[in-house]
This record gives structure tokens, C-alpha cells and sequence, in this order.
């Protein structure tokens, strides 16, 4: 497990009292909400108590953060990336995964043969991309149901049925 995972960015300032909006990079912003703390900075070194925090729809979050005064205060964290301690983490409910449990696991299909590893994970309107390294190049592999068949943390494996074409030649 890392020691710590990212969880946003921050985009502008709100407001006038050192508020802070924040693009979440996870499909539940309202987890926002059960974190206590986060880091930003030069390797993620300065935390901040989060003192209140307001969502604003599906990719917007507000965060007052303990020492962010005003708006100057504010501006000096656009364009800085979150982190949280794994430990703040919400439990997932069944099938659901963190992107840090994905990276590094084995791709196979459903015939044995191995695609490769995931090296990272995209988020798109519809659903993730699971990037894909291996013999054959890189491989973007849709996360449905249709192609993930199964993710075994525990034997480090994702089981997939490609459709044809897919892979590279």
C-alpha cells in the first residue's frame, strides 16, 4: 500500500475566507466528507485540518482547510494535488476497487495467455481504461463487465475476454 494516495486537485480559490474548490479525482466526492486531513506540497509534506467541506455536484468539492485564511492563502494551492493517508480510505462495497490495488497486476485472458501488466488506470465519462503493458505493446482495456471477467487481488490477476481485435498484431 502507498503511503499516501491522491485524492484531487486543486482548481481555484472560493470565496474570500481561504476556501479552496477541489476536482476529486474518485466517483464519490462526498468521501471528501470522511477525511480528516490531506497533504499538499512539495512531496506532499505540508497537512492541513479539514475544517468543513461542501459538494457541488458530481465533480466539485470545497474544502475550508485549518491555516487557509484568505483568498491569497487560497490561490497559493491551484494546481497542487491532494493526498490522504490510505488509512482514511472508505470501505468499497463488493467489485469495487482503488486504482492503487489495480496497478502492477497481471492481465490474462480467458484462454491463459498474458496481456501484461496495468501500469495505471484513466477515468472516463463511461467507465475506467485499464493501461496495459506487455510483449505486444500497450493495450487499453475497457473495465465492463463484458471484458473483466475477474480481478483476483489476492493472486494479483485480472481475467479478461477481449473482443477481437483488440490486442495489437
Amino acid at each position: 500500500m502507498p503511503e499516501k494516495l491522491v485524492v484531487g486537485e486543486v482548481v481555484k480559490a472560493h470565496g474570500i475566507r481561504g476556501e479552496i474548490q477541489v476536482y476529486p479525482y474518485t466517483e464519490r466526492p462526498e468521501a471528501f466528507k470522511q477525511f480528516k486531513m490531506v497533504f499538499a506540497g512539495q512531496n506532499h509534506s505540508q497537512s492541513y485540518e479539514i475544517l468543513s467541506v461542501k459538494t457541488k455536484g458530481p465533480k466539485k468539492v470545497v474544502l475550508a482547510l485549518k491555516g487557509l485564511d484568505t483568498r491569497t492563502d487560497a490561490e497559493a494551492l491551484i494546481g497542487q494535488k491532494l493526498w490522504i493517508l490510505p488509512d482514511q480510505l472508505p470501505e468499497l462495497g463488493r467489485d469495487e476497487y482503488y486504482h492503487y490495488q489495480l496497478i502492477g497486476l497481471s492481465v490474462v485472458d480467458v484462454q491463459g495467455q498474458t496481456i501484461g501488466r496495468v501500469e495505471d488506470v484513466m477515468e472516463t465519462g463511461a467507465h475506467s481504461i485499464y493501461v496495459v503493458s506487455g510483449p505486444k505493446g500497450e493495450v487499453l482495456i475497457p473495465a465492463v463487465g463484458q471484458i473483466v471477467r475477474e480481478i483476483d487481488l489476492e493472486k494479483g490477476v485480472i481475467i479478461v475476454d477481449l473482443p477481437p481485435g483488440l490486442l495489437p498484431e
